[in-house]
């Protein structure tokens, strides 16, 4: 799980969130997060490491021109 975002009467936000859960062990594991918060993204696996790419970096609720992020992270999870 990378990212994502909030919205209530009182928040709105997006987050920087880095989770991966473990189905065998029934537990999430937290990472370090991403540099941008961002949600909408694209994430994939090769190898050993997890890629995110793009995503819009404010609510879907908030009015106005979007702003999105040309941002690429890849995470390395060898040995983790």
């Amino acid at each position: 799980m990378a990212g994502g975002e909030y919205l209530d009467n009182q928040i709105v936000g997006v987050y920087r969130d880095l989770q991966a859960y473990d189905p065998a062990a029934n537990e999430w594991t937290m990472y370090p997060p991403m540099t941008t918060p961002r949600h909408g993204l694209v994430g994939g696996i090769s190898g050993n490491r997890f890629y995110v790419v793009s995503g819009h970096m404010q609510s879907g609720n908030i009015y106005g021109d979007p702003i999105d992020s040309d941002e690429t992270n890849a995470f390395d999870f060898a040995g983790k």
